[in-house]
């Protein structure tokens, strides 16, 4: 009740890393008056929103995964275009990703956690392209499902069968990504290890843990 209470008053902090700039757009995002709520249109006039973004995207109003690979001349390009299509997040899907609707705990063992998130504000491409550099380094293929999701599966077989990882991309905003990865297959030991001695790092270099997947001291 606390969490609705703030976000009904407009309570909220912003992360030290946030830009003054950033800071007072998302002031007047959050504003709980709807009257003198910034809208879309003003938000995508900010300077913070339009730096560094390509133009013809912006005007698009989505990413556009097929054109990004399309002009990426790069061997490392595995996955055909068609193979990642971005799943949009709305308010309750955010939601629902906190900690404090987060039961897995309530199923699964202390430490084995199957999914960990990030969140970057690279580009797509950039972020497919990570995905699939961390598993030709880990000797994992790379497979698409059905979905759109982008799965990672292990070579040979391990104690509980082969090792598969899913990781999906959402599209939170423009220029704003949500990376999860979850196991769906095989030994939850090997996972962990392979999630926080390779995969965490790797990925850490165009993203950020989201808070529930940081380390307990």
């Amino acid at each position: 009740m606390d969490m609705y209470r703030k976000i009904a008053n407009g309570e909220f902090k912003c992360p030290s890393w946030f830009s003054p700039e950033l800071k007072r757009l998302t002031k007047k995002i959050l504003d709980p008056n709807p009257s003198t709520r910034i809208s879309i249109s003003k938000i995508k006039e900010s300077s913070w929103f339009r730096k560094g973004s390509d133009e013809k995207l912006l005007r698009k109003g989505k990413t556009n995964v097929r054109a990004a690979v399309a002009i990426h001349n790069s061997s490392t390009a595995d996955v055909k275009p068609d193979s990642v299509k971005l799943a949009n997040l709305n308010a309750f899907d955010i939601i629902s990703f906190s900690t404090g609707f987060d039961l897995s705990g309530l199923f699964e063992e202390r430490g084995c956690k199957r999914e960990a998130r990030f969140t970057s504000w690279r580009p797509a491409l950039d972020i497919i392209l990570k995905i699939q550099d961390i598993a030709r380094r880990l000797n994992l293929k790379v497979k698409k499902k059905e979905n759109g999701i982008l799965k990672m599966e292990g070579l040979n077989d391990g104690r509980k069968g082969v090792l598969e990882i899913d990781v999906e991309i959402f599209e939170i905003g423009p220029s704003l990504h949500l990376i999860e990865i979850k196991q769906t297959n095989g030994d939850s030991s090997e996972y962990q290890q392979l999630l926080e001695e390779q995969v965490k790092p790797a990925l850490e270099e165009i993203a950020w843990a989201s808070q529930c997947d940081q380390p307990q001291l």
